[in-house]
């Protein structure tokens, strides 16, 4: 099967071609929404409610969230707000990718981050 090859392909050069597709990354998702609209949020605060986190996002633009879930989640059916078990690996990989494309300071992501327990 051809995408087999090339998935294993991919995941042996990792190295050679994240740093390039994690830019790319960064410049759609700047052209894509209000970075300065998504930061005037409180809803990473600890004392935000899960209802007031659910409003959040549906508040935000609908390629953020839809990106989060995409590159962020492993099945996009799980419940966006709810809690979930992850390695540290997955967790120190999913900090790097949201370092490099500038979303980390986001306060949704931030919110989604704080949902994430991590074994």
């Amino acid at each position: 099967d051809p995408v087999i090859i090339a998935m294993g392909y991919l995941i042996e050069n990792f190295d050679d071609w994240s740093d390039k597709f994690l830019d790319y990354l960064k410049v759609i998702m700047e052209l894509s929404y209000d970075k300065e609209d998504l930061m005037s949020s409180h809803v990473a605060d600890e004392t935000v409610s899960d209802e007031d986190f659910v409003f959040e996002v549906l508040r935000a633009p609908f390629i953020f969230i839809r990106f989060l879930s995409s590159f962020f989640q492993n099945d996009e059916d799980e419940d966006f707000i709810t809690e979930r078990n992850i390695s540290r690996a997955e967790y120190d990989r999913m900090v790097y990718m949201a370092e490099r494309i500038g979303i980390d300071q986001i306060p949704i992501f931030r919110k989604y981050m704080s949902k994430l327990l991590v074994k």
